[in-house]
């Protein structure tokens, strides 16, 4: 995993075709994607109207912008004003040309001094979408963390995706699953206190949260055709919307994704 460089990675994969395919699941093809952020965009609705209010006020920033997916999701919500950030030219290029109006910046969460250009206690509401699990340092986690407490207003609210299995960290090439009393314990130390978790998924995600490695296996046999037809990833698609979103809507805990909403604690 030392040899993982994260920006090259990421930016040989959005610079020639960038899409949501591309930021989602690389294997799934872009029907089953398209199911998986129409999730993402009910969630998202949910959470917000649940803890943000008075948003006409609010300066948000979204990390690890992407494609722009959520930077257009906050633009319906009209903020008092919205800014971007990705660490890939590639991001930052796109999303600067389809929402001229919102500011993106070119830097990396993981590095304290690229982070400078945001200023300390600046934004009311940060989200950070599927994005921390990809750093693999444990230690640039650790400073991606502190550089959003920096950044953040008292009592402003993060809103933070990620796999946190009870179960222990579990670690891949360019992904790693960490722990939910690690993340918590994290975000305690950056002056964070968790308000709420909730599931982004439930059964269209991969069951990272389990201690037997057979959900994983059966997961992996039952997707295996949707890695090979863009028609059964529409029919997977189809079959698994209505019960998944039974599925966040009624269970307290997911062995997938799970959305953390935080609030800055005071500072000492």
């Amino acid at each position: 995993m030392s040899t993982f460089d994260p920006a090259s990675y990421w930016e040989q994969r959005l610079s020639n075709d960038i899409g949501l395919h591309r930021v989602g699941h690389l294997a799934y093809g872009k029907a089953f994607n398209r199911a998986l952020y129409a999730i993402r965009r009910y969630v998202f609705g949910k959470v917000v109207k649940r803890h943000v209010h008075d948003i006409a006020h609010k300066d948000i920033l979204d990390c690890g912008s992407g494609t722009g997916f959520y930077l257009n999701l906050w633009s319906r919500q009209s903020p008092h004003s919205i800014s971007g950030l990705d660490f890939t030219e590639a991001s930052v290029e796109f999303c600067a040309r389809r929402f001229p109006s919102i500011t993106m910046y070119h830097c990396d969460l993981t590095n304290a001094e690229s982070m400078r250009v945001i200023a300390n206690e600046s934004k009311d509401i940060i989200s950070v979408f599927d994005v921390l699990f990809h750093i693999t340092d444990d230690e640039k986690y650790r400073i991606a963390l502190h550089e959003l407490g920096r950044i953040i207003k008292h009592d402003g609210i993060l809103f933070y995706s990620d796999n946190i299995p009870r179960s222990g960290t579990k670690r891949e090439r360019h992904i790693v699953h960490r722990s939910k009393d690690e993340v918590l314990q994290t975000l305690d130390e950056a002056g964070f206190e968790v308000l709420e978790i909730v599931p982004m998924f439930y059964l269209m995600g991969y069951p990272i949260d389990t201690v037997s490695t057979w959900p994983g296996t059966l997961w992996n046999l039952l997707m295996y055709p949707v890695r090979k037809s863009e028609f059964i990833g529409m029919f997977y698609a189809a079959i698994l919307y209505f019960p998944e979103l039974l599925c966040i809507s009624m269970c307290a805990e997911s062995p997938t994704t799970e959305l953390l909403i935080c609030k800055r604690k005071a500072r000492s």
